[in-house]
Parts: C-alpha cells; structure tokens; sequence
C-alpha cells in the first residue's frame, strides 16, 4: 500500500488544484497531448516487467492529463460520468484490496482456469461490495460516540499486532510459523546433518577434504554431484546395507557457489583435477560404485558442466570400479511464495504440478544422462519419478509422508530414505551386490 500511496495521491492533489484554485477550468489542453496520453497509457500496460517503474510513472501522468481534459457535454465526459462507471469508481479501492487475495488462494486451491474465472471475478466483486458498505462507508461517515472510540480502539491495537506479525514473518518467524497437518521441525532438509555437503552451512565443513577417503578396501559407494545428490544419501546408505557394501562416503556441492567459507573455498576446484579428486580416484577399489545425481540446470552452462563431470568420472574412474550410477532429478514443485500455505489449503497434500511438466522441465538432462548409460553398459541410469510421482501428478507429499520440505526440492530429515528400496532394486537389477564373505 506506501507504495502504491503516490499514485492515488497524485489524483488527490489534482482535485484540489481542480476544485480549490480553479486551474484547469479555463484551459483546455491541446489534442496532440490528449492523444499523446492515450497512446503512452494504452502502451504502459505492455511494457515488459523491467520497465515497470518509468511504465507506472508515465501511466500516472497521462491519466492526470486525461482528467485535466474532461469537458462536460463530451462523449468522454459522459463515458467517465455513467453510473455503472461511477459505481466502479467507488468499490475501486475494495477492489483492489480483495482481487490478489482471491487471486492467490485460487491458485494454490482450485488454481485459474477459464471456467474458474467468472465465480472468481464474482467473489471479488461481491466481497468488494461488502466492504465498501459495511467497512469504507461508514469509516468514512462516522457519528462520534463512546461506542466508535471503542473500535477505533480495538482497530489501533489490530494494526499494532498485524504490523508485530509482518515484521516478524519478514525475519523469518514465517518459516517457522506453520499450524498445519506437518510440524514446523518436519520442514527441516536432510542436508543440515551432512557435514560433506558443502552448502550446509550451519556444519562445521572445515574437514572436507577427507569425505571420501576410505577405511579399508573394501566395496564402497560414493555420492558426487550437488545437493540432489546429498538428498539421496540416507537412501543409498540403506540401500548399500541391503547389498553388502561396507559403506558410503559422499561430497557434494564441491564446486563453485557462494557459501563456500575460508574452510572449503579450495573445494570449487575439486573436478578442476585438484588434489582431493586425485586421491580419490586413486584409492578406488574394483567393486566400489559411484552415484552421481545434479539438479536440472538453468543455463546451458550448467548441461555442459553436467556432461563434463560425468565424462570426467567416466574416463578417471569407470575403468577402476565396478559402475557409475547416474541418477535422474527428483520431481520439482510449485514456486517459491506460499509453499507452506498450500499444504494447509489442501488437507496437507501440498501444491500439485503436472507429471507432464516435469518430465518436460527435465528432459534435456535426462537425455544427457540416458545417452551415457546407453553408450556404456558400467553406466546405469536410474529414475526416481515413477516413484515419486502419482499417475499424472506430482505433490510435496507422498502416502501422506512429508517428501520435499522447499521448493528446490530437498528431502525432509523426518523422511529421509523414501528412495532406499528403489535404490536397492536397482542396484540389484544391475548386479551391484557384493557377494557375502560366505559366498
């Protein structure tokens, strides 16, 4: 609202001069002008995002020409004058109060479609209409008595409180606020116990270096990629349990992003053929497995760096181990605003986003990771989606368990290893077992 305050202010300001000095009443402003405003108002609305501030300036000022040309006994003058017109005028401001929040919970409950758009528009009007009449009009017209000191009171207090909320939520109390199905500790990512996952900031990261060293010889698996890679650490732990591998190391996230710290700064050369990665691929025994999982990148950039690492792993360490297992990325939610609250307006199910998209969103990484496993038969692919995912939807839940707790999306901790079995059937169906001892 303080934002918007200069735009209807300017209105404000030109009915005074208009009313009050008399300018304007006597002048008329030249066409060119008029039709100068027109078009600059007309072309405002088009205007892309970038341009929203000078868009708006310009929209303020040639609607403040326009009204300054009104002439009774022209047919503008009359289009603006109609009572239906009018009418609008006075319920503009409940408009604009009531449409977004309309607009928001539609989109997060039954969502905008062409048949939801006239209950919405009329919902918007009919609450509009409520609130001028029964809110605006009378705060407007107020007969003073003992009984309006008591509301303005009370209305005092509201605003007091709604502004302790705001200023709390915008220091983070709104992620923390969430009353419902889930506990506000269920939206807590399975990385903030991974201290070789190097966004995990919270961690002390300073030993880094060591994550993927090992013990002894035997068969090992190891996690590379980002933080979709740590996501599937609890589950190839599981996983490695239930195929006899004596255990999982992992690091992720070792290259180039901003929470690196004087600590693991040097890990954003990790593939750059850094020391760590040369031990590494050193002290691979031939049974050992390697995963490797990436979100699906936004950038060209990011398919090629994807590609590199792989073809990196597959010329470095695929003739010293017994397989690379390329993991495809986990289905992707709704945007960022209002995660949280899409669970309560859905009987905690969460945001739903189409199997279609996703599979769209994803495809051209699948296809980098599905032509490698097809050009060597050491190179699996594996994809989680058909697990994650109900037939044509996919939601942050699953069976009514907490999957992803953001929208990047990360396990939850209080769901870590919903991937454990399919991980081990698919090591399984690959032949990555390690024969038992007794064997």
């Amino acid at each position: 609202m303080p934002s918007r305050f200069w735009e209807m202010g300017a209105g404000c300001l030109l009915f005074l001069v208009w009313a009050r000095l008399g300018w304007g009443r006597d002048k008329s402003i030249p066409a060119i002008a008029v039709t100068i405003s027109m078009v600059v108002l007309g072309l405002a609305f088009f205007l892309p995002v970038a341009f929203a501030v000078p868009a708006t300036i310009a929209a303020v000022l040639a609607t403040l020409i326009l009204l300054l040309a009104l002439r009774e006994r022209t047919w503008a003058y009359g289009l603006l004058t109609n009572q239906r017109l009018v009418w609008i005028g006075l319920i503009s401001y409940s408009l604009y109060l009531w449409h977004w929040g309309v607009i928001a919970l539609s989109r997060l409950s039954i969502g905008i479609h062409w048949w939801t758009i006239p209950f919405q528009c009329l919902l918007i009007v009919v609450l509009s209409v409520f609130s001028y009449r029964f809110i605006e009009v009378p705060f407007r017209k107020p007969r003073p008595s003992l009984r309006d000191v008591h509301c303005i009171a009370i209305g005092i207090m509201a605003l007091i409180l709604a502004a302790v909320l705001l200023v709390g939520i915008g220091k983070g109390l709104g992620s923390k606020m969430y009353l419902g199905k889930f506990k506000a500790e269920d939206f807590v990512y399975v990385q903030s116990k991974m201290p070789c996952e190097l966004m995990s900031i919270k961690l002390d990261r300073s030993q880094w270096s060591t994550c993927l060293d090992r013990s002894n010889k035997e068969p090992y698996v190891f996690v590379l990629g980002d933080s979709h890679a740590s996501n599937l650490v609890p589950s190839v732990q599981s996983a490695a349990v239930q195929t006899s591998f004596a255990g999982v190391r992992y690091l992720t996230n070792a290259m180039a992003h901003p929470f690196h710290t004087k600590d693991t700064i040097a890990a954003a050369n990790f593939w750059n053929n850094s020391q760590v990665y040369q031990r590494f691929i050193q002290n691979l025994q031939p049974k050992d497995v390697i995963v490797y999982s990436r979100r699906v990148p936004e950038t060209k950039e990011g398919f090629l760096g994807v590609q590199n690492q792989i073809q990196q792993l597959s010329n470095d360490a695929l003739p010293r181990i017994a397989a690379i297992v390329l993991m495809d990325d986990i289905p992707h939610t709704c945007s960022e605003e209002d995660f949280k609250r899409s669970f309560l307006l859905t009987g905690g199910r969460g945001c739903r986003v189409s199997k279609s998209l996703i599979l769209a969103n994803r495809a051209p990484l699948s296809k980098i990771l599905q032509n490698f496993a097809r050009d060597n038969s050491r190179i699996a692919y594996l994809d989680p989606l058909p697990l994650l995912c109900e037939k044509d939807s996919c939601f942050p839940t699953l069976d009514g368990n907490l999957l992803f707790v953001d929208t990047s999306p990360h396990f939850s901790l209080s769901n870590p290893a919903p991937l454990a079995t399919f991980l081990r059937d698919g090591f399984r169906s690959h032949g990555l077992v390690v024969p038992s001892s007794s064997g």
